[in-house]
């Protein structure tokens, strides 16, 4: 079921969408024709674009192919793990807050490019870089190419996703049966 794994990132293929963990200190893509292209090589099933979201635990970002939802202003975009779907983070609006980039319209989840202050995050502290009091950390912005991965020097995959894995082989099996 793992299409690729290599030392940082944990990418796990589907039927109809795709699964990557990024690692400590990697974001996302700022760039339109990234996230496009992604969408074009990862995103197989109608419907379904290519999002790079912060979990909503914001302790790790996610790579993920979903329906795209709408996200009201003043809010970031996150993946909700516990869901399976894109949702927005409603614990910390930030609008009004020390937060630097806060979205001022609504917009499309699978265009969080838009918006860099909301993909970028400490995973340690579960915290927004954009947010004041939030510590900086060293970090890499990614891209994925086919059959390349990302780079990293760390090897670990988070519980939520052994979690959301454990569950997926689960749904694949009873759908198979």
């Amino acid at each position: 079921m793992y299409d690729l794994t290599d030392k940082g990132s944990t990418r796990l293929t589907l039927q109809y969408w795709t699964l990557a963990v990024l690692s400590n200190g990697e974001t996302c893509s700022v760039n339109e024709s990234i996230w496009q292209q992604n969408s074009k090589q990862l995103c197989n099933v109608s419907n379904t674009y290519y999002h790079c979201l912060p979990s909503n635990y914001l302790n790790e970002t996610v790579e993920i192919c979903l329906k795209p939802q709408i996200i009201p202003k003043g809010h970031c975009a996150i993946y909700n793990t516990d869901q399976n779907n894109v949702s927005y983070d409603r614990a910390s609006r930030c609008h009004g807050k020390n937060f630097t980039g806060c979205p001022a319209e609504h917009y499309y989840s699978n265009r969080t490019f838009l918006h860099p202050s909301c993909l970028q995050i400490n995973p340690e502290h579960a915290c927004y870089l954009a947010a004041s009091g939030c510590p900086d950390i060293e970090r890499h912005e990614t891209t994925w190419s086919p059959g390349g991965g990302s780079s990293s020097d760390e090897g670990k995959v988070s519980p939520s996703i052994k979690l959301i894995h454990l569950f997926l082989c689960a749904l694949v099996f009873c759908w198979l049966n």
